[in-house]
């Protein structure tokens, strides 16, 4: 089983996911704990779970609620750990989320783009340069 955070922004909270273990067998299963393990487990939260400590009758569920809040950038994975009485156990649910990395920001200054004067042909990108902003006249976008 897997979840897939998908992009969330670095130092933002995702909305939680909810992770559904259903009982499909002909007899119950009891779940000891729930652990969350890997390399960014701190940058997965379980929020809310009511499966530790169940019997988890044929027909029913108990669910897990997951949250990420990445703290690097990059894609970050970790697992959760279902620890029961059935062989197999401890049972895995994969999390990933993806973090991009925050922009380089310069507080204070703002940039222009000279573009060179259309001379009949297209400009090159490699003609492209920025600039400080220096005077009244100039175009600028905040960066």
């Amino acid at each position: 089983m897997r979840i897939d955070f998908g992009f969330t922004r670095l130092g933002r909270r995702s909305r939680a996911r909810t992770v559904t273990i259903p009982n499909r067998g002909e007899a119950p299963f009891y779940v000891d704990r729930v652990e969350l393990v890997g390399p960014y487990a701190g940058e997965f939260r379980v929020v809310a779970e009511d499966c530790s400590g169940v019997e988890v009758w044929p027909g029913r569920s108990c669910s897990i609620d997951v949250r990420f809040t990445p703290a690097g950038s990059g894609v970050r994975r970790a697992v959760v750990l279902l620890h029961t009485d059935t062989p197999g156990s401890p049972w895995r649910v994969i999390l990933t989320g993806y973090a991009p990395a925050a922009r380089a920001r310069t507080p204070g200054h703002s940039y222009s783009v000279s573009i060179n004067q259309y001379s009949g042909r297209p400009t090159p990108f490699a003609a492209w340069t920025t600039t400080p902003c220096t005077s009244a006249g100039s175009t600028s976008t905040k960066g």
